[in-house]
């Protein structure tokens, strides 16, 4: 092999292994979990469950330990898990602790912008307004959004599920559509 072909094959042999590894949320893989499993980890972490329905289930996370972390909103098809998603106030003093925090376990994320922009590191003193994502095997990702204005999140996310579930949402719209323009035909 020439050795100028040599940082090429390491940076792929990480970025594979990086893409290998598992997402997962205290200490369960997500792709496979279920909600009774992680209602139960969640409630264990300290989170406190603040309200359900039957796609999703709202938390109190300000005693599970993640600094500043607010809320945790957690997307469900059925007993599937799509999305998990904390809320973090826009200004907080422990922010850049917890991008310590997660680029110790996960290492730093690709940065996408509206100007396709390319800053610092993400765990530096201050970041760029933007999405930093991470990105797993089995097509999970994990997002830090920081938007211009608004509070933070940090979603983890099962984008076949949340295709799906964005598919099926897009279809019961569409016949509820066309059910009410049958029924108000004549209003319109």
């Amino acid at each position: 092999m020439k050795t100028h072909l040599l940082p090429f094959v390491a940076l792929a042999f990480w970025a594979t292994l990086a893409n290998a590894a598992e997402l997962t949320l205290f200490d369960l893989p997500l792709r496979n979990a279920n909600r009774a499993t992680l209602r139960a980890a969640i409630e264990h972490a300290g989170g406190r469950l603040l309200s359900s329905t039957a796609s999703e289930d709202v938390y109190d996370a300000t005693h599970i330990g993640l600094p500043a972390a607010s809320k945790l909103d957690l997307i469900f098809m059925g007993p599937r898990f799509v999305l998990a998603q904390y809320e973090f106030p826009e200004y907080s003093a422990t922010e850049e602790r917890f991008r310590k925090m997660i680029t110790t376990k996960y290492g730093q994320p690709v940065k996408s912008d509206s100007f396709g922009r390319s800053e610092g590191a993400f765990d530096a003193q201050y970041i760029g307004d933007g999405k930093y994502t991470w990105t797993f095997g089995a097509d999970m990702q994990l997002v830090f959004d920081k938007p211009f204005s608004g509070n933070h999140t940090l979603s983890y996310v099962d984008r076949d599920a949340q295709s799906e579930l964005s598919q099926l949402l897009k279809s019961r719209e569409n016949q509820a559509a066309v059910a009410d323009a049958k029924n108000k035909n004549s209003a319109f």
